[in-house]
């Protein structure tokens, strides 16, 4: 793992936090199963994509038979939150 930025201030209070990095955020998830995995209109991940392409965001998924499922999302990533008082 690299992290290129990360700023953290009155963490507790979530006064202020700030992150970028500059290739975005890359999430692999992966399982341990038999494979064959697909996109379904009823499966919850078209809803995730669709969230996703929100912010420029995408979703793919290579499930080979055989196993196993790996699910890749990447987000372009510049964030900042300050909360109020």
């Amino acid at each position: 793992m690299h992290l290129s930025s990360l700023e953290l201030t009155d963490f507790r209070c979530y006064r202020s936090v700030e992150l970028a990095l500059p290739d975005g955020v890359t999430v692999l998830v992966g399982d341990n199963g038999v494979g064959g995995a697909q996109f379904t209109p009823e499966g919850g991940l078209l809803g995730i994509e669709r969230r996703l392409a929100a912010f420029d965001g995408t979703l793919s998924m290579a499930s080979p038979l055989g196993g196993p499922t790996i699910i890749t999302i990447k987000v372009p990533c510049i964030l900042r939150a300050t909360a109020s008082a």
